[in-house]
Formats: C-alpha cells, structure tokens, sequence
C-alpha cells in the first residue's frame, strides 16, 4: 500500500503497517488541561505484530494528575505514544491527526488526501487558501512596539532562508531595542491564523497573561522558532512550554517601556 496515499476504507487496516488484517483498536478519550490530548481525541489501530513493539502499559492510558487543578493532568506515556505515531507512515498519521480525531483542538479537518499532500508540502496553493491555511497577515493594534515584518512567506507557506537570516542576524545584534521588536514581531508570524496571540494561562502557579505561540507541527513555524530559541532574547521572555510545540511568552506590554527608554542602548 502507497505509504502517501489516502486509506479508503480503513476499519481493518494497521494504522502502522498499513496491513488489512485482524487490528487492536485503542481508543485515546480527551483529557483536560496539561495534556497534549486537550480536548483532542483519537483511534489508534495496531496488527498483532506492531502492536508488539509498542510498550503494552502505554495502551492502558494511566491518567497522572497534578496535585492541583492548576497542574492539570496527562496520561503516563503520551510522548512515547505520540512519537511512535509521528514515525507511523503520513496514510496511518492521517487516521490518527483527522480522520478518527475529535475535540476543539483538532487543527482542521481536511480531506484524507488533501492532509497527507499538505504535510508532504504540495498541496496545491488554491486548496490550501479553502481550508485557511496560509500565513497570517500582521493583524496586531498599532503600538509603539509595532515594526514592520522581518518574515516572509515563500508560495507554499514556508519562511524564507533569507528572512530567516535577517532576523538572526538581527537578534544577535548589539542594538537591544531592534532585536526585542524583531524577536515579537517574529511571533506574530504564525502559518496557522489563529495560533498565536495575546491570552491567559497558569504560570509557575500563577494566572498570567501571556503571547502564545503554537507550530501546530508546521515546519514552516518551528523554523522561526528555531531561529528565536537561540537568541538571548528567548530566555528573557519565555514564560513555559508545553510539549507538542506550545509556547507562551512574557506578553509586548512588559517590555514597552523598555523599548520606548532604550532607545539608544546597545549590547556589551
């Protein structure tokens, strides 16, 4: 079976191997806060044999509970069991991200092909405009902290290496106040629309508000994050991370007055 065509009927088929034949159907119920299955829910279908390289304590779905409601909750081996689906061939991942998903997180559902040539990057511009999904345009309130944007959008939704380039540069410059606006200007970009921007969440105990950012597995958004993790500003504003490329980071207020005081300053 084409690992990179859609599985027409896929109720007896190995979401791994892709195999018609007798399949374990595990399937994965929402959990709450703190948990990458965050009102998103899914099937997972394993022959005998793949099934048997998987660790059977994975598919019993322990809940781990935090010791507050703010702690959220997560089951025991979701890394191990998302990293094994993101290994799973592009016809199974379908099954597993669109077609048997649920819940309000769920990115978009998308036709079966359509989802797998989006992920390998060929989705044609045309289809990918009906679903939504192409970079969002800068659609922030006009602040002193406003600059233009240093990202750009080649034709099939991926940053370019050379604004890419101008924003490293920028930030491993000597002129603070540039490289704090480039750093936030960079997070406005975002090639899902509605994954990124202002809002509030728990922080070491503590309701903050916060400027999120989510890849939403997007190579195109984890090369700008790439980029952003390695300059000093990151370490500065970054509030928490969740696994799954979730991102929330000290919100432009905070640093309005620096930018507006600074002018002039530059690094050591």
């Amino acid at each position: 079976m084409n690992p990179n065509q859609a599985i027409q009927n896929p109720e007896n088929v190995c979401f791994n191997c892709l195999k018609e034949t007798i399949v374990h159907k595990i399937n994965i119920p929402t959990l709450g806060w703190g948990s990458q299955f965050n009102n998103f829910s899914t099937r997972i279908q394993l022959c005998d044999n793949c099934y048997s390289v998987t660790n059977p304590d994975w598919w019993k779905l322990n809940v781990i509970k935090g010791k507050t409601d703010l702690e959220g909750e997560h089951y025991e081996y979701e890394d191990e069991i998302l990293n094994f689906v993101n290994q799973m061939p592009l016809a199974g991942q379908e099954l597993f991200w669109n077609r048997f998903a649920s819940g309000a997180f769920v990115d978009i559902y998308m036709k079966a092909q359509d989802w797998i040539d989006y992920k390998q990057g060929i989705l044609p511009y045309e289809k990918r405009k009906e679903y939504g999904l192409y970079p969002t345009q800068e659609k922030q309130e006009e602040s002193d902290c406003d600059d233009e944007s240093i990202i750009e959008w080649d034709e099939y939704g991926y940053p370019t290496q050379e604004s890419l380039e101008k924003l490293e540069q920028i930030l491993n410059g000597n002129d603070i106040r540039k490289a704090i606006k480039a750093f936030y200007s960079a997070l406005k970009e975002n090639y899902y629309p509605d994954c990124c921007g202002s809002t509030e969440v728990e922080v070491r105990g503590e309701i903050k508000k916060v400027w999120e950012y989510h890849t939403g597995g997007w190579s195109g958004n984890e090369d700008i994050i790439r980029v952003l993790e390695n300059s000093w500003v990151w370490s500065l504003t970054l509030e928490r991370y969740d696994a799954g490329g979730h991102y929330y980071f000290e919100p432009i207020e905070k640093w309005e007055n620096t930018l507006k005081n600074n002018k002039k300053e530059k690094r050591i």
